[in-house]
């Protein structure tokens, strides 16, 4: 869940991003700005709220879930 959310969290960010360049380049009018702007602030924020309620892991167990994670991936390509 918690990678998810991370994965999340940056798709957000990066969105933010391309709605502040698109309405910097004027391929965004500034209505459509604020209301896009708008809706990926708060998206970010309820991405943020939901991270916030996990508990809290350790660096050490985070490697080892990616490390599982990775593994899964490598036997799956496998089959």
């Amino acid at each position: 869940v918690r990678a998810v959310l991370e994965t999340e969290r940056w798709s957000v960010i990066q969105s933010i991003r391309e709605i502040d360049f698109d309405q910097r380049t004027h391929k965004l009018g500034d209505d459509e700005y604020a209301a896009l702007r708008t809706e990926a602030v708060q998206r970010g924020a309820q991405i943020l709220a939901q991270l916030d309620s996990l508990p809290q892991r350790g660096v050490d167990d985070e490697i080892e879930t990616r490390i599982a994670q990775l593994r899964d991936k490598d036997r799956q390509l496998a089959e």
